[in-house]
């Protein structure tokens, strides 16, 4: 039947990227629409679809972005961030550097560029455009030492699980970015005041709704900011020792700050992450698809075509830098889904571990630095530094090479093929 084939999910496939890249249709539509006609057409029946919403890996992600609307609110993220700005350009680029891998590894990383953003644009001493975008890359990089610190991580995860393979533990990805966080902070902090330009904002130009949403923000006091950090690190904490899962952990969590009026239910409802709901939810139904069609096995030997068969080294590069290249134009959670099916089953065609090439996909999904549409963050900054394409092209290219050169060498080395 025509609509269980290769070719048709081949079709619904290129005619996503087509309208992301070639028409910018919002990620939602394009990947709902997907989804949707995959189902209508019968290429997956009722089971696969919701398989992809209902995914533990999301509905943790979704949880874990609401309760981080508590950190937000916390009155010490508030100090911390405004003791980061003292001293020269290079000593307060250094401090919040570490501050933001720090933070970003253990809460959701776009939770804390909001708070910085507005930190930076509210601060008369600073040019922001010198700042934001270090910001934006350090969260991502930062986000990848931890598996809640990026939604990339998280969605690998629960794709990890849905196919029996070994799960990702807490600190799965933390041995390689420990070698990227070092050899990127370097690459940043040299080149950062060198290549990034000089945009003066007026503070009453800062209207995005990010800001507002701070400015507007009651601030807890500081017996409930206590409450909400250490609740917050705890429940990680019993992630991390497998004492309590985390999707159970967050919606006890979840509860109590909801019960103890910490978050309302307007602000849940305000800020809940729907759209990135949608979008991982589809891919993931996407990805059922293309693995249940067999489409995976025709991608798998073209790229070993490509590649004229070679070692499974080289096999590894090409998954990395195809997710990096679909991250760059669609979305990193997106790419990662769209690409999973790919790598397990060029894996299995080497008879290799499964493990380098996960990390190829959760590495490769998480290096957006070369465009502000890629990751959410490097969106959120991009008016805010009044930054054009350019200065992403230009600031990027060489924390991109590092990173991706770093990644390359030290996840086979971590996790070896065989």
């Amino acid at each position: 039947m025509f609509f269980s084939s290769p070719l048709w999910v081949a079709v619904v496939i290129i005619s996503l990227l087509i309208s992301l890249i070639g028409f910018s249709v919002r990620p939602i539509i394009a990947f709902s629409v997907s989804a949707a006609t995959l189902f209508l057409t019968g290429t997956l029946n009722e089971t696969e679809l919701f398989n992809g919403y209902t995914n533990t890996a999301l509905i943790t992600l979704i949880i874990l972005l609401i309760c981080s609307l508590a950190i937000e609110k916390t009155i010490f993220i508030k100090y911390i961030a405004s003791k980061l700005f003292t001293g020269s350009y290079h000593f307060s680029l250094s401090k919040l550097l570490l501050f933001t891998f720090i933070s970003s590894s253990i809460t959701n990383n776009t939770a804390i560029v909001s708070i910085l953003k507005t930190c930076i644009t509210q601060n008369k001493n600073l040019i922001p455009s010198k700042y934001l975008l270090p910001l934006s890359y350090a969260s991502i990089i930062g986000g990848t030492l931890t598996l809640v610190g990026t939604s990339t991580t998280l969605i690998v995860s629960g794709l990890v699980e849905e196919h029996n393979l070994k799960p990702l533990d807490f600190f799965s990805t933390t041995p390689v970015s420990i070698f990227i966080v070092a050899s990127c902070a370097v690459i940043i902090f040299v080149t950062a005041n060198k290549l990034l330009p000089e945009n003066t904002v007026e503070i009453s130009e800062e209207t995005t709704d990010f800001s507002n949403e701070n400015n507007s923000k009651d601030y807890l006091n500081n017996r409930k900011s206590a409450f909400v950090l250490l609740s917050f690190i705890a429940t990680l904490q019993l992630s991390a020792l497998s004492i309590v899962p985390l999707v159970k952990g967050l919606m006890v969590l979840l509860a109590i700050y909801f019960f103890s009026n910490i978050l309302t239910l307007v602000e849940i409802r305000k800020r809940a992450p729907l759209e990135l709901f949608f979008v991982v939810g589809s891919a993931i139904t996407i990805a059922a698809a293309i693995f249940k069609s067999g489409l995976s096995n025709i991608l798998v030997d073209l790229i070993l075509i490509i590649i004229q068969d070679q070692s499974v080294f080289a096999a590894f590069l090409a998954i990395y830098f195809i997710t990096l290249l679909l991250t760059e134009m669609i979305t990193n959670t997106a790419a990662a889904a769209l690409v999973f099916p790919i790598s397990i089953s060029i894996a299995e065609h080497y008879g290799a571990n499964h493990s380098p090439f996960i990390m190829a996909i959760v590495f490769g999904a998480s290096a957006c630095f070369l465009s502000p549409f890629g990751y959410q963050t490097n969106l959120m900054v991009y008016s805010a530094g009044k930054y054009n394409l350019l200065n992403y092209i230009k600031f990027g290219l060489p924390i991109s090479l590092t990173y991706s050169a770093t990644a390359v060498m030290v996840i086979p080395i971590i996790y070896p093929f065989y």
